[in-house]
């Protein structure tokens, strides 16, 4: 139990992988390495300061794990990558029986030496809780101490039951108020935030809506009591991990303000010179200590550690020379560490060799899986336990045994987050897969209602047998319903429209060069069976003959005083034409059935009435505290406001929005400014839209590879979500074969009946 305190797709059979087989008890191991690491990448502020490369703080280690994945290994394996950041504050905690020798005579009441150079030590005792006890004690006078040239103040604990209680409140309070003569600002705290997911492909802090940066938390302050004695003798405190924290805090301030030294007893990993959460595995139980954030001085630099370690006090007498010197020894030993900025810790691309090894490997599994982990708002949407994704891919990213399986290996990763915008930005030059697996059979093919017809085919001689409109019902026997499962993790697809739309491109036909695949066709009745030559690696398919907005120009007036608007090939330097033109139109339909060019910005301020809300937005707003929310992220709320033109005649006609499977992302967005510009006056026909609306961001994984997910979170003001399930349809309309084939633009007519009808 843990403890916190579109482009070339190309199919590729089921690999087994069996070259190194793994208990459940290993790929945990392998699972957890990649967990911490995740933590150190996005929370430790070392890592924020360019420290090391965060590829290289795992590879070596997740190397050595794979080939040895044994408890010891995956506990030095731990120690060596925390020790990377040389941060005592973290590392891997080991039980031990620490001996506390505190100088006094009872467990109860202090007691006093006094040292050479006019020097007192007072040690107080864990138990030393009762404040008429020290009243009634002269030496511990205010005026008696302040006569001393030095002090001394042993506050270590023996155990850490007491905590802060034993001192501060019983009468460290006046000595504290004592030694300052001002107000005293406690150190304040800084922490790594990240708003969104930094776009590992453009390695740009707040190159666009995403951000990281220091958030640094207020301090409170220590008043100072005016009094008629002011301690003005030299300060040393001697502290050890039991000492309280907020003691502690007290005491480094006053370092920090040169009003003190500090002695510490114990290993430098013991002092706690900033934020840290105590971290368990799940799997060996394995204990850590990770830093995720500093204390600052009122200057805002970085307060560093002790004045002096002392690993053991035992021998009275060199400790009490050393307290001395220390005390004495006005020339400062210690300062601040000073200012960083702050440097996302950016994987380096490894763009060189194409199949990496496997600490790389493991590495890019880890990357890609904490980005989502952590950065993806649509975390809830997920249909499979997302650490359950972890553990079925270690074994597959280590047994991968060449660049094609790698490849395929992450694109199978990717498709596990059921998101349209997780698709790759180039394909691998690797001549051999695409030999393999990249050929297809040069015919565009459709899904429509569920069947599937050829649309459209190259004008190649070996295609004389097809005809357009053939119902292609099986392929090399096999129902082309069932043939299209294999494809089902090869690509990440938001719904089941935008998969039909996705697996009918190339990926239906391909297959390896110049291989042949029997179509069985359904034609007029007849059902035929006709041999195709997978011939072409370029081959793109052709829909223009059922996408009826490529037979319309940007702006047009239909029949019966209809504005119509492709959104498709419509610029932002048209907008003025298009509201000049039709303008005095009885309504406008924009056909989103496609991509549009950003117009849609300058579109709706004309639309809008009055300022309204169009769209509410957020993105995982991430600080340490993340790690306690899993599998949730949080996300930071914003809202998108349609400001109405005021200084232009708004189009106040009917608006009509056409939409398919094909509008996705900035298209659906597009719809959602619509209806927030305009209300009722918008009505949106079509079917079902991509369901993958937000930001495209990327995680670069070793080997050359980009994928993408998406990064921001899409509702409509009333918090309906849109990531999967698409755009509110007003009257649903799909276009049928039998209107197709006759050239009929069945969606388009729909939208012209309610227009005429109101119904």
């Amino acid at each position: 139990m843990r403890k916190f305190f579109l482009l070339l797709i190309i199919s590729l059979p089921f690999t087994t992988f069996a070259q190194k087989n793994y208990s459940n008890a290993e790929i945990q191991r392998l699972a957890e390495l990649g967990k911490v690491w995740g933590m150190l990448h996005n929370f430790s502020p070392a890592m924020a300061r360019g420290t090391i490369a965060t590829d290289s703080l795992i590879t070596d280690v997740a190397e050595a794990l794979a080939n040895d994945p044994s408890a010891e290994t995956l506990k030095s394996g731990l120690s060596k990558m925390l020790a990377k950041l040389h941060d005592p504050l973290t590392h891997v905690m080991h039980d031990a029986n620490t001996t506390v020798t505190i100088f006094t005579e009872s467990d109860s009441i202090p007691s006093y030496y006094e040292l050479e150079g006019d020097v007192i030590y007072i040690a107080y005792p864990t138990g030393f809780a009762v404040y008429d006890t020290a009243k009634k004690l002269p030496w511990m006078n205010l005026k008696n101490l302040a006569r001393y040239k030095g002090i001394v103040l042993d506050l270590r604990n023996k155990n850490n039951e007491n905590g802060d209680y034993a001192f501060t409140e019983k009468y460290g309070a006046e000595i504290l108020n004592s030694i300052i003569d001002d107000q005293l600002r406690l150190p304040m705290s800084q922490f790594r935030y990240q708003a969104g997911f930094l776009d590992q492909k453009d390695q740009t802090v707040g190159n666009n809506v995403y951000s990281a940066g220091w958030y640094t938390t207020a301090a409170d302050i220590f008043p100072s009591h005016k009094k008629e004695t002011v301690i003005k003798s030299n300060i040393c405190f001697v502290v050890n991990k039991f000492t309280g924290g907020e003691l502690l805090a007290y005491i480094i301030a006053l370092q920090s303000a040169g009003k003190c030294k500090i002695i510490f007893e114990g290993n430098a990993e013991d002092y706690t010179n900033g934020i840290a959460i105590d971290y368990v595995t799940d799997i060996d139980s394995v204990k850590l200590k990770i830093r995720v954030g500093d204390l600052l001085t009122k200057n805002g630099n970085i307060i560093g550690g002790p004045d002096l370690i002392m690993p053991e006090i035992s021998d009275k007498k060199t400790f009490f020379d050393q307290c001395t010197r220390l005390t004495l020894n006005t020339t400062p030993d210690k300062k601040d560490v000073g200012a960083a900025l702050y440097i996302h810790p950016y994987p380096t691309l490894h763009e060189k060799d194409m199949f990496v090894p496997v600490g790389l490997r493991l590495f890019g599994l880890y990357n890609y899986w904490n980005a989502i982990r952590y950065f993806n708002p649509n975390m809830h949407l997920i249909k499979q336990s997302w650490d359950s994704v972890l553990t079925e891919f270690i074994p597959r990213f280590i047994n991968a045994t060449d660049s094609a399986t790698y490849y395929f290996t992450i694109r199978d990763l990717g498709s596990r987050i059921h998101d349209s915008h997780g698709f790759f930005g180039r394909l691998p030059a690797m001549p051999g897969v695409t030999a393999q697996f990249g050929f297809t059979v040069p015919l565009s093919i459709k899904s429509i209602d569920n069947r599937y017809y050829i649309v459209a085919k190259d004008t190649a001689q070996q295609l004389k047998d097809f005809w357009l409109w053939d119902e292609v019902t099986h392929i090399d026997g096999i129902p082309v319903n069932t043939y299209k499962q294999k494809f089902r993790t090869r690509f990440a697809a938001s719904n089941e429209w935008t998969f039909e739309r996705d697996v009918t491109g190339r990926i239906l036909l391909s297959g390896a060069k110049n291989s042949i695949v029997q179509l069985s066709i359904q034609r007029k009745g007849r059902q035929i069976i006709i041999p195709a030559t997978r011939s072409r690696s370029d081959f793109y398919p052709d829909y223009k003959t059922i996408n009826f907005y490529n037979k319309h120009k940007d702006i047009e007036i239909l029949p019966g005083n209809i504005g119509y608007v492709n959104m498709d090939i419509l610029n932002t330097d048209r907008i003025d034409k298009l509201f000049d033109t039709l303008m005095h139109t009885k309504a406008i339909v924009f056909d989103i059935r496609n991509y549009p060019n950003g117009t849609a910005w300058s579109i709706v301020p004309r639309l809008a009435v009055h300022d309204s809300v169009a769209v509410k937005f957020g993105k995982p707003y991430v600080t340490y505290e993340s790690i306690y929310l899993q599998p949730q992220v949080t996300v930071k709320t914003d809202y998108f406001i349609v400001d109405a033109d005021k200084t232009k005649p708004p189009y106040k006609g009917k608006i009509i929005m056409l939409c398919n499977a094909e509008t996705q992302s900035q298209a659906e967005y597009t719809i959602m400014m619509f209806q927030g510009a305009a209300g009722k006056r918008v009505t949106v026909i079509g079917s079902p839209t991509a369901g993958a609306d937000g930001n495209v961001t990327s995680i670069t994984l070793p080997g050359g590879f980009q994928t993408y997910f998406s990064g921001m979170e899409v509702l409509y003001p009333d918090g309906k979500l849109t990531q999967q399930c698409g755009i509110r349809i007003d009257i649903p309309a799909k276009p049928t074969p039998a209107g197709l084939q006759a050239g009929k633009d069945e969606v388009l007519e729909r939208a012209i009946t309610f227009i005429e009808t109101g119904k």
